[in-house]
């Protein structure tokens, strides 16, 4: 029974609560978004507790950000409704770009490129961004299966769905499944698309992943990124998100690597990649998505290790 009402609460958060959060300006439906998201973290205590754990062992400290990163989920949760009840052009004037000059770069060469984000801040506005400036862009999911997700009408499954549906329209496309190998992938970046993977997946998650060191600790991530870019010979462009404090969103584009195309530069791309990642996940922590999961990075699990 207690299942039951969960989940009816939450078919009402998701399909109810955010519909209407959208319908207000965007500062605003923000800043109410983070207020939903507070609230989701106390209704959450377990997730919560645990982002805690693993916020102190990785930073060294204690803060609020197990409370904050849910603030900035519940943002990202809310943009798929922005997308749909707003045009982009006024999310546009709340979305500010660092580093545009190495997307101009990339994007003078007239080739496709690798976008090497990962789950901070939340990005499903950056295909209408790239729309905006002429470009193709596409990006790579792992398909979610119902059966992941018990109960009758599971409102993260439906959401997830929605989303992917949200997602297809922005991209103007069917994304790429992750299962399917890299030679889709490689093709539609030898065609001009800029192809956007996520570097943090669980590599539970993931196909092929190598051993970096992350935080100081060996950690493992997907390396498929890079094998793409070393067969499409095309670069990789880092990139990351962020939502500010004003509930603007931030789009940071960092220096283009354009040389994957040996073992060894595939090597070193791969190694600057994940030392890009925990920079920005230490210079912006709260953005993270991934706090109360980050066990899974670690060899071994996070979870299992003493102090």
């Amino acid at each position: 029974m207690l299942a039951v009402m969960w989940n009816l609460l939450s078919l009402l958060d998701y399909f109810l609560l955010l519909p209407l959060l959208s319908l207000f300006p965007v500062p605003l439906a923000y800043q109410l978004g983070r207020l939903r998201g507070r609230l989701r973290a106390r209704w959450n205590p377990s997730r919560t507790a645990l982002a805690s754990l693993y916020v102190k062992k990785l930073l060294g400290e204690e803060n609020l950000l197990a409370e904050r990163y849910w603030e900035i989920i519940s943002c990202d949760e809310l943009d798929a409704y922005l997308f749909l009840c707003k045009p982009f052009r006024r999310v546009a004037k709340f979305i500010q770009v660092e580093g545009e000059e190495y997307l101009q770069e990339v994007k003078q060469q007239r080739k496709g490129a690798v976008l090497l984000g990962a789950h901070l801040g939340g990005g499903l506005f950056m295909n209408p961004f790239f729309h905006a400036l002429g470009l193709t862009p596409q990006y790579v999911m792992r398909p979610v299966a119902r059966d992941e997700f018990p109960g009758f009408l599971p409102a993260l499954y439906l959401y997830f769905r929605f989303r992917t549906w949200c997602a297809t329209r922005a991209v103007g496309a069917p994304p790429l499944l992750s299962g399917k190998g890299v030679e889709e992938a490689v093709e539609v970046v030898r065609q001009g698309t800029l192809l956007w993977v996520a570097l943090d997946v669980p590599p539970h998650l993931a196909g092929r992943t190598k051993q970096a060191e992350f935080f100081g600790r060996p950690a493992r991530f997907p390396y498929g990124a890079f094998v793409i870019a070393a067969r499409a010979e095309a670069p990789i462009l880092p990139f990351f998100t962020s939502v500010e404090g004003n509930n603007q969103r931030t789009f940071r584009f960092l220096q283009p690597i354009w040389h994957t195309t040996t073992p060894q530069d595939m090597e070193k791309a791969f190694h600057h990649c994940v030392r890009l990642l925990e920079q920005e996940i230490r210079a912006r922590p709260d953005q993270w998505f991934l706090w109360d999961g980050a066990g899974v990075f670690f060899e071994p699990p996070l979870e299992e290790r003493g102090g």
